[in-house]
């Protein structure tokens, strides 16, 4: 099993997490303050280690007979473990039992890195290991849901910890559809929306901008730090289809951690 997200914006997105991880590890490696810190990189929503997006046949020679190639390349695990310096510990969820079964094949591939692999809810796990953080613990999150999976209560929780800073890919473009035109959502939609943004949701349907500053404001409430203009990431018809968020909970390293993240986004599109 291999985990599809078909489109170039994948590659824009795991190309700031991996810069933005490389940035991290160096500063933690040396800041002598920072040594002797136990360091995470933690995948919620890790899929299989490797996706595959799919281009015209004009751009490949090896097209298959439905006129597209399929090119694979490293998903989040597996860009998060080529890093260097590495992190401590790699800590992986799943909820689908064949993709972990290919996570945990990564201990192969990657001897020297200490990987942990957990099957089930991301949301339950992800609270489970910010109450179990000790002192001398640092950790980034990555949160990369198919949809809208995550929990605000989750969110909140880290941002509790005071020691991890989180990458959050929203998908708008399902947001943007669960709010109505006008009056209100329904029940069902409402209640899915407030789960994922921790306050009722009574508005109708915004403009990106909007949609953006609000869920920036939201995470400005509980962290440290916060992107206040997250990327866009737009799809072949330059529709804009999920924000790339991020929140620092450290006090003390957030200015950093976000000037670190603006500087990365810049090049994504920007919100309108």
């Amino acid at each position: 099993m291999t985990t599809a997200f078909g489109g170039e914006w994948s590659r824009r997105k795991l190309e700031v997490l991996r810069k933005y991880l490389e940035a991290y590890m160096v500063i933690m490696t040396r800041n002598p303050h920072a040594q002797h810190f136990r360091t995470w990189y933690v995948d919620a929503f890790a899929g299989s280690g490797r996706i595959y997006i799919k281009k015209p046949q004009e751009f490949d020679a090896f097209a298959n007979d439905g006129g597209e190639t399929t090119r694979y390349f490293d998903g989040s695990a597996r860009v998060a473990l080529r890093v260097e310096p590495p992190f401590s510990r790699y800590l992986f969820f799943e909820l689908n039992r064949n993709a972990a079964q290919q996570l945990e094949a990564l201990r192969t591939e990657f001897p020297h890195r200490t990987i942990c692999v957990r099957v089930g809810d991301a949301n339950r796990h992800l609270q489970d290991f910010c109450q179990q953080m000790e002192e001398n613990d640092r950790a980034v999150v990555f949160l990369d849901p198919f949809g809208t999976e995550v929990r605000w209560s989750t969110v909140a929780m880290i941002a509790k910890t005071r020691r991890i800073d989180m990458w959050w890919l929203v998908p708008y473009g399902l947001l943007a559809r669960g709010l109505p035109t006008s009056d209100v959502p329904s029940d069902a939609n409402s209640a899915q929306l407030t789960a994922f943004l921790g306050t009722d949701v009574v508005t109708q349907r915004e403009a990106l901008s909007v949609v953006a500053a609000f869920i920036a404001e939201r995470l400005e409430r509980v962290f440290a730090g916060v992107l206040d203009k997250p990327g866009v990431l737009c799809n072949s018809k330059n529709a804009p289809m999920y924000l790339l968020c991020f929140a620092a909970a450290n006090p003390k390293g957030a200015h950093t951690a976000v000037k670190i993240a603006r500087c990365l986004v810049r090049n994504l599109h920007d919100v309108r």
